[in-house]
């Protein structure tokens, strides 16, 4: 690989390992902040569905960002393995 493609994929694996890392560390904003839309959308409903609502939207973020955390370290570190 040429330096240019080594520097993209240093930069992609760099800046989607960070969206990776804000999603963990603020998945418990997004998901309450998600969950709160859909109970407005809603009219209201069960405490019982609002909380299975935020627990979902909250496991959603995790999932999303630990793979997209992964995704990034890797290509991060194959783009420095390689250069």
């Amino acid at each position: 690989m040429d330096q240019d493609k080594l520097r993209a994929a240093l930069i992609l694996g760099s800046l989607v390992g960070l969206i990776g890392i804000i999603m963990l560390f603020f998945s418990v904003d997004f998901g309450t902040e998600i969950a709160e839309n859909w109970l407005a959308e809603e009219g209201g409903a069960n405490m019982e569905y609002y909380h299975i609502a935020v627990q979902g939207f909250i496991n959603n973020f995790i999932v999303a960002g630990g793979i997209m955390f992964a995704f990034g370290l890797i290509v991060t570190s194959v783009a420095l393995y390689f250069r």
